[in-house]
């Protein structure tokens, strides 16, 4: 759910491809600009969920 809020955000995509490149875009562009690393993150997040 975080991914999507923030990678895709309510866009309308017309398929998985588009879907695809706007994840991957978004974690190349989240990845370089700060620290730590979306699998960070989301490993972060998803231990806490579980915990």
């Amino acid at each position: 759910m975080w991914l999507q809020r923030n990678a895709i955000n309510n866009n309308t995509l017309k398929n998985e491809q588009e879907i695809g490149k706007m994840v991957s875009d978004w974690t190349k562009h989240y990845n370089h600009t700060h620290t730590k690393t979306i699998t960070d993150t989301l490993h972060n997040e998803l231990t806490y969920a579980y915990t």
